[in-house]
């Protein structure tokens, strides 16, 4: 009988710490339910502050749309017209003078007639780089493309071919005459935008 009452006994303290370690056992699976929970609630309330951002951030991209706009964009003020202008006949004017010195370069400067095709051919391509760049702009509803004059090309073609007369290259020349006759190609535009 001593037997049974130690078996039961040490029956009931192994019961007793079996109780004891699944209550421990439960206070740390209840511990960690609720950092997960409190996890979980941090993560939702950041998916909800991070939406209301991306919504002002999605409407501001909306508005920032509008404005840039291709009609938006192709207006320009009496100043981006001049400045469109002036950026492009100073362009004109450079790729002119380094096509002069080419010319001079590379070519048999005695055979006028192919010194002439290089030149139509350069200047049909700059006029049209010129006027295609300036369609893109519009100032008080007109392209700037229509204040460029056709006669331009044949001006710039005629001191080209005078430039090309003879086998001297003096850069120093060249750029002050072409800033003569690009200088009065804008003065030639500013005047017409001025009449607008």
């Amino acid at each position: 009988m001593e037997s049974t009452i130690t078996e039961l006994s040490q029956q009931s303290i192994d019961f007793g710490r079996a109780i004891a370690d699944l209550g421990a056992l439960a206070v740390i699976g209840g511990v960690f339910m609720v950092f997960v929970l409190l996890m979980l609630s941090f993560f939702v309330y950041q998916l909800f502050t991070q939406q209301k951002k991306l919504s002002a951030i999605a409407e501001f991209s909306g508005k920032a749309m509008g404005y840039f706009e291709d009609t938006a964009m192709r207006n320009v003020n009496l100043d981006q017209a001049r400045g469109l202008i002036s950026f492009e006949l100073e362009r004109a004017k450079n790729e002119t003078v380094i096509q002069v010195v080419k010319i001079k370069q590379k070519n048999n400067l005695d055979d006028t007639d192919a010194v002439q095709d290089k030149i139509v051919i350069f200047l049909d391509r700059l006029y049209s780089s010129s006027v295609s760049l300036l369609r893109k702009f519009d100032f008080q509803g007109k392209s700037l493309s229509t204040f460029m004059e056709s006669n331009w090309k044949e001006t710039v073609k005629k001191q080209m071919i005078k430039d090309c007369l003879n086998h001297e290259i003096d850069i120093h020349r060249l750029e002050e005459s072409y800033i003569v006759l690009f200088s009065s190609f804008k003065a030639s535009f500013n005047s017409k935008i001025d009449e607008i």
